[in-house]
């Protein structure tokens, strides 16, 4: 499949840039780029919202669904909020770009969340909130470029494994530390290795 026409296509599929892409395309393009990178994690679409260590769902339902749960909300409720926070995360995962003027300030939007997942070093801890970012303008941790995307996500020097038993076991491995460098992004790798 190396040099065939799919591959051609989805190859400058992944390179054109966000707000440039064809309404609907962006989906399979995303979802088949895991496959042409080996496992390395090259764009974010609408589906890295839905991808999570099933140890982390579970972290994650323990402290929002039973609680609510527990404090006696109506079940249709919190099925109700659920949909919504994955309608949520799906749409702030998605490669739109559009340009959601009086919104940006106010809710996260795909712009601003890509931001968090990027490689670049100006992305490194930035744009933590879920749903509003004025706490990342109370922190000092927003960052939002005019007309830019992050070129690359995930974390600089730590490729993610193809397949899925070496994805479900990657967490839990140490990895060796990496030679000094000077790079603040390589000191934050190692530090975040061990």
């Amino acid at each position: 499949m190396a040099g065939s026409p799919l591959r051609q296509k989805l190859r400058a599929e992944l390179e054109t840039p966000p707000e440039q892409r064809r309404l609907g395309s962006g989906w399979l393009s995303g979802t088949l780029a895991l496959l042409l990178a080996a496992g390395c994690l090259v764009l974010m679409d609408w589906i890295a919202g839905a991808r999570m260590h099933f140890l982390e769902v579970i972290v994650l339902r323990g402290v929002t669904a039973i609680p609510m749960f527990t404090l006696g909300f109506d079940p249709a409720a919190i099925q109700i909020y659920l949909l919504i926070v994955y309608f949520y995360s799906a749409f702030i995962h998605a490669n739109i770009g559009w340009n959601l003027g009086p919104l940006e300030p106010l809710l996260a939007t795909p712009r601003f969340h890509h931001w968090h997942h990027g490689e670049e070093r100006e992305a490194v801890d930035v744009n933590f909130a879920i749903h509003f970012p004025l706490f990342d303008r109370l922190f000092g941790t927003r960052h939002m470029p005019e007309t830019r995307w992050p070129k690359a996500y995930g974390i600089k020097g730590h490729p993610v494994p193809g397949g899925y038993w070496q994805q479900f076991l990657y967490p839990f491995q140490r990895r060796s530390a990496k030679p000094p460098t000077d790079d603040p992004v390589a000191q934050l790798d190692r530090a975040s290795a061990f």
